[in-house]
């Protein structure tokens, strides 16, 4: 290439969109969750519904209309709420991996 006069391509940055948003093990569980009984609720109502979503997909036949199951969800809320821990618990609790992803910087990447 360097007869020719060609410069070797530059490397592309090792930390791509790809890895970023990368399934990774979650890294706190429900036992760990400080939080106050209507909250500690909520988070297992959105486990259940998880653990079932399966059931309902194949009962009623939705996979026609969507045929791919997901689960995505918004925490929202004040600093030390447990909207990194929370999201955390659940995949641990469902046995799953997380895939983290600020608003901010999806934003920010796509404007």
């Amino acid at each position: 290439w360097k007869l020719l006069g060609f410069k070797p391509a530059k490397r592309v940055r090792e930390n791509t969109l790809i890895e970023q948003y990368s399934p990774i093990e979650p890294y706190s569980t429900m036992k760990r969750l400080v939080v106050d009984e209507k909250l500690l609720e909520e988070l297992e109502n959105a486990i259940a519904l998880i653990q079932f979503e399966g059931k309902v997909f194949d009962i009623g036949d939705f996979l026609k209309i969507e045929p791919f199951r997901h689960t995505a969800m918004n925490f929202h809320g004040f600093s030390g709420s447990g909207k990194s821990l929370g999201p955390h618990a659940i995949a641990h609790a469902l046995g799953k991996l997380i895939i983290v992803a600020s608003y901010a910087q999806i934003e920010s990447k796509f404007r």
